[in-house]
């Protein structure tokens, strides 16, 4: 394991909106980082729109995340408060009535760490979704003392939702990463292909971009980012909690 990652020890991925690839890009970087020999857990705390399966209500993007990483921790862990309705959390919990509680997050969150040497820790919809009343994406971004990934989903005003959600990340003290820019669309225009000249021109750091990848995850597309992102914590020594 790289010095890097043993000094992060976990890192969560958010995004500037819901459907632009969170997902992906988390499986392909935990992809990436266990062809390098490295122990990768993942979590996802709370997660909408989940199915039932064996008698238990459990979250799509756990399920494809366990199967490509041969993960067997308890689903319970990975994703303590799944939800059946595809809503904003603090919606859909209180329509199915469940009480979200950050402590439940916190603990299942400091066991995977126990389980696993780096964890990668996907968030909910974008950094200011609802998780319930009293808690957004960034509140539990700080609860868990974790620095952070945005991804943007390469289309029309993702600029705009970029600017904000990295002012959203700094006003909440967040050590912030970087982006990465995911093409989770074949769709081409003007604005997908100037996004990362303008981002970059605008000052901010990109780590990689994704480019649409029809076939499934490539890890040897996710390998250059994931270098990116060892450079950034060893330059800039972010602490993911004491």
């Amino acid at each position: 394991m790289t010095d890097a990652i043993k000094f992060m020890k976990a890192l969560f991925v958010t995004g500037t909106d819901t459907e632009i690839g969170k997902t992906f890009v988390t499986a392909g970087m935990a992809l990436a980082l266990k062809e390098e020999g490295i122990d990768v857990g993942y979590m996802k705390p709370v997660a909408s729109g989940c199915i039932e399966k064996g008698g238990r209500v459990l979250s799509p993007d756990l399920l494809f995340i366990r199967d490509l990483l041969s993960l067997k921790d308890d689903p319970a862990l990975v994703t303590p408060y799944p939800l059946v309705k595809p809503l904003a959390p603090s919606i859909a919990s209180r329509m199915e009535g469940v009480r979200i509680d950050p402590g439940r997050i916190e603990e299942a969150f400091g066991r995977l760490s126990e389980l696993h040497p780096f964890l990668l820790v996907e968030g909910v919809g974008g950094v200011m979704t609802p998780i319930c009343r009293e808690m957004t994406v960034l509140d539990l971004i700080a609860r868990l003392q974790l620095p952070a990934l945005l991804v943007v989903g390469a289309r029309l005003g993702a600029i705009n939702h970029t600017l904000l959600s990295i002012l959203a990340l700094e006003r909440g003290d967040i050590p912030f990463i970087g982006v990465v820019i995911n093409r989770f669309s074949p769709e081409w225009d003007e604005s997908v292909e100037t996004l990362k000249d303008e981002l970059q021109g605008l000052g901010i750091r990109v780590l990689g971009e994704v480019p649409y990848l029809e076939e499934g995850i490539a890890p040897e597309v996710f390998k250059p980012m994931v270098k990116a992102i060892q450079k950034e914590v060893r330059d800039d020594r972010l602490l993911s909690r004491p």
